[in-house]
């Protein structure tokens, strides 16, 4: 069996589905697949989701396509409708997933469990929470200003120093910030970053984080200028059975810079049964 492929679900979304166990696992990407598709590099994903796929099978889908009509509450259903295709294609137990996203795809991850709670088993939420903290705010603005004015590389630039930071991750930064103008490739890049940059700089999710009804993991950095350590805190503290465990650092790449700890708190949380992890907050 091939170890990797790609396809599109019927309602349009991209996929890339990385063979692995029986239990499957939905990951949402954030706003790097403006600009590059995630089916487009197999290895980096398997990469990414090496630790999880002795016991799942993992599907990247991309964000669905945005209109100007179209609403956050929209987005989540037409991102529903790819997982249950996916449901259908490959009947987990219960018609369940496992759901994670990063940053902007944990967001929208947080939107699905609530809104179809049906169809998630568990919920990873990776460096993000229900609304953005007021540095990430403003760094958003600034972002949107620089998409706005057609300026793909700076934008890119800004992107991966904000997110990565110092420390380990100055290497990966590095290598980010010299491929940035090659990953600025998509013709759409400019107008769709906008148009999602204008949405999350309007999210609160305060009232529907009690629909959530599926045990969920907050993961990231204590001090990610994005998504805070206490904005993660206080959203688990609003879902029914919410788990937070946050790494030290200014930044908005936990899982770069506390890589193997970082994948052994996603594998344990996927292996450990609810009624061990309700309401627990790890340093």
């Amino acid at each position: 069996m091939r170890r990797h492929e790609t396809g599109t679900t019927r309602n349009g979304l991209h996929y890339l589905r990385l063979h692995g166990g029986r239990r499957i696992l939905v990951y949402l990407p954030g706003l790097d697949d403006c600009w590059r598709d995630l089916t487009w590099s197999p290895r980096l994903r398997s990469w990414q989701f090496g630790a999880c796929r002795m016991s799942h099978t993992i599907y990247g889908l991309s964000r669905p396509a945005l209109a100007p009509h179209h609403s956050l509450r929209t987005l989540a259903d037409d991102t529903a409708n790819g997982i249950q295709e996916i449901v259908d294609r490959e009947r987990p137990e219960n018609g369940q997933v496992d759901l994670t996203g990063a940053s902007y795809g944990g967001v929208f991850s947080l939107l699905i469990a609530a809104h179809y709670p049906a169809l998630v088993r568990r919920l990873i939420v990776q460096m993000a929470a229900h609304r953005l903290a007021p540095t990430g705010f403003g760094l958003g603005l600034r972002w949107l200003a620089l998409a706005e004015q057609g300026r793909p590389q700076a934008l890119l630039r800004s992107f991966f120093g904000d997110s990565v930071g110092g420390g380990r991750g100055a290497l990966a930064r590095l290598v980010l910030l010299l491929l940035a103008p090659w990953l600025g490739g998509r013709p759409s890049f400019l107008p769709d970053a906008a148009r999602y940059l204008h949405l999350i700089s309007e999210i609160d999710l305060t009232e529907l984080l009690p629909r959530v009804t599926a045990p969920t993991l907050f993961i990231g950095s204590r001090d990610d200028p994005f998504f805070s350590g206490a904005l993660l805190t206080e959203a688990a503290a609003l879902v029914g059975a919410g788990t937070v465990r946050l790494f030290p650092g200014r930044n908005h790449a936990a899982f770069v810079h506390h890589r193997r700890a970082y994948d052994g708190a996603i594998v344990e949380f996927l292996r450990t049964s609810e009624s061990d992890r309700r309401g627990s907050v790890r340093p």
